[in-house]
């Protein structure tokens, strides 16, 4: 999950012009040892760090500070799998490590396991992604990431293959200041193969996946009443989008294009000449949602930079997942939607126009406080 159009619009506010070649990407990152003392190391160039651990853990803030590494893949038997390992959950209270499993299975049904953990026992490394919460693991293993978890005879071992190029935001204390968070895209889209487990039987699979981290110390709703985000593939390109709502102010739509050599369109380092444009519709009512929360049906966003432009709309086919805030949580809280989408796409480079008809997992996710007066907590 992402707050692009944050970072983009912090930088655009503060004059902030980065590239790779600026000093700003020379960073400090704490460092643990095998006894847990931190100490301040110089040099985090390589990309391995970036996707390694940031915060201090245990976490120095329970209330603020939060980091989290988030996998998702549509697998060729239908079913889509999710997995968020948090360090420091921002869904439960008290806050505190867990692993988040959904798997939406191709015949309708919504799997939804919650597994919390004690500091003692997780480990994670400040040298390069290497999570583990218990058993439940997501690891950095060079060509592909290993991801494992299991809740209650439901999960998944999985290899995700670094495809296409990672890009990150957050590299160093400085750009942080500018930033809503810290956002690493391990794997803007990759191959996945290995195993399902539903219902304790397991079935080889493969598929297509998204793997990215998020960490920071500011609260991600501060201003904003709730965000569209999503990811759409292609043989050749993949796109991770966002339309940030917020309280007072228009729609911030902003999106992210990839290939295989890089980034093809980036809001965030590389503005110049950019046209995006992009719209929520077709809003379905508070009174006539599962969550009481109105949100839109239909999203439509188009990017153009240089030769290349990117246009596409995203249709809600069907709801997969209707999450309420947990009561603990009272008042605050984040509702969130997933559904399947309904995609076309027409990207043209050069001149040469090519038109998609994919399907894919998105998000719609809310913040709920005091002056809401939210009703509906699970």
């Amino acid at each position: 999950m992402n707050l692009i159009a944050f970072t983009a619009s912090k930088l655009k506010a503060e004059n902030l012009q980065l590239t790779k070649d600026d000093e700003l990407f020379t960073s400090e990152l704490y460092q643990a040892d095998l006894n847990n003392e931190y100490t301040l190391e110089i040099d985090m160039t390589g990309f391995l760090k970036h996707d390694a651990m940031h915060l201090k853990f245990p976490m120095e803030n329970r209330d603020t500070d939060f980091e989290w590494w988030y996998f998702d893949a549509a697998l060729d038997t239908g079913d889509h799998v999710v997995v968020m390992y948090s360090m420091n959950d921002t869904r439960v209270y008290p806050r505190q490590p867990t692993v988040r499993l959904n798997i939406y299975t191709a015949d309708g049904r919504e799997i939804s396991e919650l597994v919390r953990y004690t500091d003692e026992q997780v480990s994670v490394s400040y040298d390069k992604c290497d999570v583990q919460l218990g058993a439940d693991i997501c690891i950095d293993q060079g060509d592909h990431f290993e991801i494992k978890v299991m809740c209650n005879q439901h999960g998944f071992h999985l290899k995700l293959f670094k495809d296409f190029e990672h890009w990150v935001v957050g590299k160093t204390p400085q750009e942080m200041e500018h930033v809503a968070m810290g956002w690493t895209i391990a794997v803007p889209q990759g191959r996945v193969e290995g195993t399902l487990i539903k219902d304790g039987v397991e079935t080889i699979v493969k598929g297509s996946g998204y793997r990215d981290h998020n960490w920071g110390t500011k609260p991600m709703s501060t201003g904003l009443r709730n965000w569209y985000w999503g990811k759409l593939h292609t043989p050749e390109y993949a796109v991770d989008y966002s339309v940030m709502i917020p309280r007072e102010g228009e729609p911030q739509p902003m999106c992210l294009v990839f290939s295989k050599d890089g980034v093809v369109i980036d809001p965030v380092f590389n503005r110049e000449g950019l046209v995006l444009t992009g719209s929520v519709e077709n809003i379905v009512p508070a009174s006539e949602s599962e969550l009481g929360l109105a949100y839109a049906s239909t999203l439509k966003m188009k990017a153009s930079q240089g030769n290349f432009e990117i246009e596409f709309k995203i249709e809600l086919d069907h709801l997969v997942m209707a999450e309420r805030p947990l009561k603990e949580c009272a008042p605050h809280g984040e509702p969130a939607y997933r559904y399947i989408g309904n995609e076309t796409i027409k990207i043209t480079k050069a001149g040469e126009t090519h038109e998609y008809k994919t399907q894919a997992l998105h998000e719609i996710v809310f913040t709920v406080s005091a002056e809401d007066q939210y009703k509906g907590y699970a």
